[in-house]
């Protein structure tokens, strides 16, 4: 559908060009973004769409079926909206045609017209081979094919007038092309050349020094804040991939804040709830805001830099070492282009193997290069690092052997919070329902209870979903039943088979995420079996020959839960 440019925006391109507004070089710019903050967003978003799978095509695509009606020329626009009907007078025909026409024309080559020149021209309106503007050539707005047509039965004095009393005109090819050159035919000749057109506009956008955000291009002048609308629906859908549970009303709280801010955050959490697939929403709903990368392990400082490059900004380096000049170019964009940056893991920044004279280069670089430079940046921290210990257990003791100064990093955290370690039950069936809202009752507590005594937590939905959706397809069939995730539920490891059917608090209380209980509980004793099923009486009182008739031996051994 999109014949368009489609190759992923260089950052470095992106950021010269907002770098010149800064520095008022571009005057225009730098005047609209002042009006206009939301443009660099924009700006930024559109890079971003670039280097994700299907590039500025799919994006271009995307906005051309979401928003055909927003689709208007200046010509058509100025025409104004059609009838009831859908078509246009003739009133607002000659408007339309005479702000799309490229003439006055000329027939090359015979200055008189033959009738069968003219018939073709009717029936073959893209004649346009055959045309030529004075002054030289003029890049229509729309390619419609209508130009010969024009050319032959059309005066651009021409009015409506005239044309109802047939002076200076062909009264009945122009009612022909009344009929044929009208709303309807201008409506998908833009949308057509939009989809052509816009991947290369957006990428001219991006490189492009001294290019109006003011106003599209003719055939699209509303396309700026048609993009805008389109970021906001992004944004809805991507946040509706997650559901709605305390913690990630909390990130969301403290992404906005630092968002505002341009300042540092930390989030500090367990793992298994949560934290990371919120974090990687909110970046997908907000592109031209956030980016997100992955601290990688190790002590490496380029390793980071690396990751910072290629995974948040979408550049490319050549393997093995990363050169000067890489690092200076990560670091340019970063600084003009201006993306708030999530780092998840954000543990790995304390050096893993250290000794005395060992240097916290991964801090160092992040307070440099982002946090002084007023960039918003979120770390996301797990409680428990790779090696076992909390986060400050290890910061403690690279402090204490390095004599690091830890408060260099640590005061310019302006917002710092430490998610809940339980999840209410209320939680889980939101997250439930958000992967498996279509299970009956039965199947969807089990699957509740299990998330809630496994110790991935909910991180037991997605697996259970995906693994329900595999033994479906190993029985040849094309539809998930409640068998296969009643299958896929007992396959959950670390979770014994009756847990799945264990009784749970009313669905007010909090919950503790808490490790798989031993597949075999420990036994009760006889004397506790008795208080519990016979209250003040002693254990001789029952003894085999005493049982009271219409009693059962059943009933002196502690009864057995059956699974659901």
């Amino acid at each position: 559908m999109n014949n368009g440019h489609n190759k992923p925006v260089r950052p470095e391109l992106l950021a010269e060009k907002l770098a010149a507004a800064a520095r008022m070089e571009d005057v225009r710019l730098a005047e609209q973004l002042e009006k206009e903050p939301r443009l660099g967003e924009l700006l930024r978003a559109i890079q971003w769409f670039s280097f994700q799978p299907g590039g500025l095509a799919k994006l271009s695509n995307d906005v051309v079926e979401e928003c055909p009606d927003r689709i208007l020329t200046v010509a058509m626009k100025k025409a104004g909206p059609p009838g009831r009907d859908g078509q246009w007078t003739l009133e607002q025909a000659l408007i339309a045609w005479r702000s799309e026409w490229n003439g006055p024309c000329h027939y090359r080559g015979n200055s008189q017209l033959t009738e069968m020149d003219r018939r073709l021209c009717h029936f073959d309106p893209t004649l346009r081979e055959f045309l030529e503007p004075e002054g030289g050539k003029i890049e229509p707005s729309l390619d419609c094919g209508f130009d010969a047509w024009l050319g032959f039965y059309f005066d651009g004095e021409l009015t409506a007038d005239k044309v109802n009393r047939g002076i200076g005109c062909d009264k009945t090819n122009i009612f022909h092309g009344l009929r044929r050159f009208n709303h309807g035919y201008f409506k998908s000749e833009a949308v057509k050349t939009a989809a052509g057109r816009l991947a290369s506009y957006m990428y001219d956008l991006c490189t492009l020094p001294n290019m109006s955000m003011e106003i599209g291009p003719t055939w699209f002048p509303d396309v700026i804040p048609v993009l805008l609308d389109f970021l906001d629906r992004h944004a809805a859908r991507e946040r509706l991939t997650i559901a709605e549970t305390e913690v990630s009303k909390v990130i969301a709280d403290v992404l906005d804040d630092t968002w505002e801010t341009n300042g540092l955050g930390r989030i500090s959490g367990d793992t298994g709830f949560g934290k990371t697939e919120k974090l990687k929403a909110e970046c997908r709903a907000y592109p031209g805001r956030w980016r997100m990368v992955e601290a990688p392990l190790g002590d490496s400082l380029s390793d980071l830099i690396r990751a910072v490059g290629e995974e948040a900004l979408g550049m490319a380096f050549p393997l093995g070492r990363l050169r000067p000049e890489d690092r200076q170019k990560v670091e340019f964009v970063l600084r003009n282009m201006r993306p708030g940056v999530v780092i998840d893991e954000a543990h790995r920044l304390c050096p893993q193997q250290f000794n005395r004279n060992s240097v916290a280069e991964r801090y160092d670089w992040v307070r440099w290069a982002i946090v002084d430079h007023k960039l918003p940046c979120v770390l996301s921290v797990t409680f428990q690092t790779d090696k076992g210990e909390t986060t400050e257990q290890r910061e403690s003791r690279f402090v204490k052997t390095t004599g690091f100064n830890m408060e260099q990093f640590t005061r310019r955290i302006g917002r710092e919070v430490s998610l809940p370690n339980v999840l209410s039950r209320a939680d889980f069936m939101a997250v439930g329902r958000h992967h498996c809202g279509n299970l009956k009752k039965s199947t969807f507590d089990k699957l509740v209870n299990t998330a809630m005594a496994s110790p991935g937590g909910l991180g037991v939905f997605g697996r259970v979903k995906l693994r329900a959706a595999r033994l479906a397809e190993r029985r040849g069939s094309h539809e998930v039943a409640w068998q296969d995730f009643n299958d896929a539920i007992a396959m959950e490891p670390g979770i014994p088979a009756k847990a799945h059917s264990l009784a749970v608090e009313s669905p007010g209380c909090a919950i503790q995420a808490k490790p798989a209980e031993p597949s075999r509980k420990q036994r009760k004793t006889p004397a506790e079996t008795v208080r519990e099923l016979f209250p003040g009486r002693s254990q001789t009182d029952l003894s085999v020959s005493r049982i009271p008739s219409g009693c059962s031996e059943g009933l002196l051994t502690a009864p057995v839960l059956e699974a659901v």
